[in-house]
């Protein structure tokens, strides 16, 4: 497991007059999507580009695999560009990985943003080249009824205006432990962070505020094996605290009532003295929470909600 990135690399935020590229890392998104989203984003002041690589199909994914690397690469060493978003995941981004230029990525550092399937992608470039990422909202989560938090909230971040010291309040949330503590932010899909275990860029928790979110579709007794996995792997073992993302309509296990429910299968696996929230928003439900990773955030949670508060800019 490689050790920490000694030194953040930060990108710029977004100003009135940015660009934002359009890749599909992973799976392809109908077009109705990307041009919805397009819209969005130019109604509030921004250019777009959507890369000529949005429109290719290889199957479920968005055209090979070097193809969306190359789209990516073409974004980064595009000085036009300032942002780098996704229409949408879904799965194979982690198939772009090894075509990637992770070098040129920390010499032109630039805002990444996405979450899910995207979670492999986002840690790895944070690992291997120190820049901080951004696990938030894809195109599509702009675009439902619900979704004006994931645009405002990504906006205000993206534009730097989440500033060190400001404490951000998130009250829907349950505390299962009451604490506080301060770490480098770190996190993302359970199952894509499951699968990281044992490869190059194996993501190392020890001291982190670690935030896990997953997919409703999966049932718990399948939550059950992935959270031991990870507790096996000792993800648990060192950490300063613990987000737990948003979890509706888990499937029932065929074979009958797992026993557990999420609170339950959390509270089983993390040292006894570290604060834990759960019903963060910041996963597959409606609301969605850009966090940067690999920065220090301070991180408190009680009765009366949760408390997230940056300790460093995730901005040069």
């Amino acid at each position: 497991m490689p050790p920490f990135p000694a030194k953040l690399i930060k990108p710029r935020p977004l100003h009135p007059r940015s660009q934002i590229g359009i890749v599909s890392p992973a799976r392809h998104a109908l077009p109705d999507v990307i041009q919805s989203g397009k819209a969005i984003l130019e109604n509030m002041g921004y250019t777009v580009f959507v890369h000529p690589q949005n429109a290719e199909q290889d199957f479920q994914l968005a055209g090979s695999d070097e193809a969306r690397a190359d789209a990516i690469m073409d974004m980064v060493e595009d000085p036009s560009i300032d942002a780098i978003l996704a229409p949408r995941g879904g799965i194979g981004s982690y198939r772009v990985i090894p075509h990637l230029k992770f070098d040129v990525i920390a010499e032109h550092p630039k805002i990444f943003c996405g979450f899910s399937d995207l979670t492999t992608l986002l840690n790895t470039i944070t690992l291997r080249t120190g820049l901080v990422t951004f696990h938030g909202p894809l195109l599509m989560n702009f675009l439902g009824e619900h979704d004006a938090y994931n645009l405002n909230f990504f906006i205000k971040m993206a534009s730097g205006k989440v500033v060190p010291g400001e404490t951000q309040e998130f009250m829907r949330t349950q505390s299962l432990r009451d604490g506080a503590a301060e770490g480098r932010l770190m996190g993302g899909n359970i199952t894509l962070l499951q699968h990281m275990i044992g490869t190059k860029d194996d993501v190392s928790t020890d001291g982190a505020i670690l935030f896990i979110e997953d997919d409703s579709a999966e049932r718990l007794s399948g939550l059950d094996r992935k959270l031991w996995h990870l507790r096996n792997a000792g993800k648990f073992q060192r950490i300063a605290g613990l987000i737990v993302g948003e979890f509706a309509g888990f499937q029932e296990d065929p074979h009958g009532d797992w026993g557990h429910g999420i609170n339950e299968l959390v509270m089983d696996l993390v040292p006894s003295h570290v604060p834990v929230c759960v019903n963060f928003p910041c996963g597959h439900a409606n609301t969605m929470t850009t966090l940067p990773l690999g920065v220090r955030v301070k991180f408190e949670t009680s009765a009366k909600g949760t408390l997230l508060t940056l300790g460093e800019s995730p901005f040069a």
